[in-house]
């Protein structure tokens, strides 16, 4: 059970499940995001907007911008004002004719929109930073990664990887489920070992206690596989974004058994 658990984790940690947005529209997808964000879901809009805004490329700019103005909400919303400015004027490079409703819109929210508005039109156009997107993907990568140290699984649906999250989950529940029940298996058999006074039933209360005890060890192993894979697997795979890292790491193993891996951070 062990071995099955450390090949689970190897399996979860070179496969990769991204997630999509087949069957529907840009536009519905934005109107996800929205939906997400209304309801307080900040993590999940904020993920999906960064992971849309890629995928559009160069296309769809107002759909871009309607993103970028509900990262700036976001950003407000937790209280970054800086996050919610250069959010703002990313909205407004690629639709200066933005406006938001004053109506609808709280004071604190509207107030940041007027002063990148205004900033961005005294503003040299070259001079309006685009790497926030990236930034703030950066950050996603380094909370999954937090958050699969404290237990595995836990980063991959932060970065929105349902699945593989549920699995490694899974897994790892079970390692620690076998874990403890070998543990306390283990110690009954080897009191019971120990207490034994009859010399013709030792060897096999022996082989007991010893098969018990490796069988511990291994769900200690596959726990240890699972927990460790995690962590990395959160902090350096990616979200299904396009935003290339500024470091990278590869290697190729293509002469040995025609296996080719590369890793990227």
């Amino acid at each position: 059970m062990g071995k099955i658990l450390i090949n689970i984790s190897i399996f979860l940690f070179l496969t990769s499940l991204p997630l999509s947005v087949n069957g529907q529209t840009w536009q519905d997808s934005v109107d996800a995001v929205g939906k997400h964000y209304t309801e307080g879901q900040y993590d999940d809009a904020e993920l999906n907007a960064l992971r849309f805004i890629s995928r559009l490329g160069s296309a769809e700019p107002h759909l871009k911008a309607e993103l970028y103005r509900i990262l700036a909400f976001i950003s407000i919303a937790r209280g970054d004002r800086a996050g919610g400015l250069k959010h703002f004027t990313e909205a407004l490079r690629l639709m200066p004719e933005l406006k938001l409703d004053r109506a609808l819109t709280s004071p604190k929210i509207y107030a940041v929109f007027e002063q990148a508005k205004t900033e961005y039109d005294q503003a040299p156009r070259e001079s309006v930073s685009i790497s926030d997107a990236q930034l703030q993907f950066y950050k996603l990568r380094l909370e999954a990664g937090r958050r699969s140290l404290v237990f595995p699984g836990t980063g991959q649906l932060h970065k929105g990887h349902k699945i593989k999250g549920m699995l490694y989950i899974g897994t790892a529940s079970a390692a620690v489920i076998g874990l403890t029940v070998t543990h306390a298996s283990v110690l009954r058999r080897g009191d019971k070992y120990h207490d034994s006074i009859n010399p013709a039933e030792a060897p096999s209360l022996y082989r007991e206690y010893e098969d018990m005890w490796k069988l511990r060890n291994i769900f200690g192993a596959g726990l240890a596989a699972v927990w460790i894979t995690g962590v990395f697997e959160a902090f350096l795979t990616a979200p299904d974004i396009d935003i290339q890292p500024d470091l990278s790491l590869s290697g190729n193993l293509e002469n040995y058994a025609g296996i080719s891996i590369s890793f990227s951070f």
